[in-house]
């Protein structure tokens, strides 16, 4: 099936168009996502902190709390 030439080139200046504006639309998508990126990699101003912040509640050191209680419980498994 034979094309005429003056068909095929509307065909491939088409093809031409929509392959560039693809590219564009792809290189647009890329640059917003890179200046998004950018945006949140800059340093954020910080809080100061107050004294509460510096607060941690100590362990509970349950397992030992509980054989500590039992002589016997020392040589047996203890699950709390």
């Amino acid at each position: 099936m034979a094309m005429d030439p003056e068909s095929r080139k509307k065909i491939q200046i088409f093809l031409l168009l929509a392959i560039m504006v693809a590219g564009g639309r792809a290189a647009y998508i890329v640059y917003s996502r890179y200046q998004d990126r950018k945006e949140a990699e800059k340093p954020k101003r910080e809080v100061p902190l107050n004294a509460d912040n510096y607060v941690r509640p100590r362990k509970l050191r349950l397992q030992l709390h509980l054989l500590s209680l039992q002589p016997g419980a020392a040589q047996n498994r203890l699950w709390a």
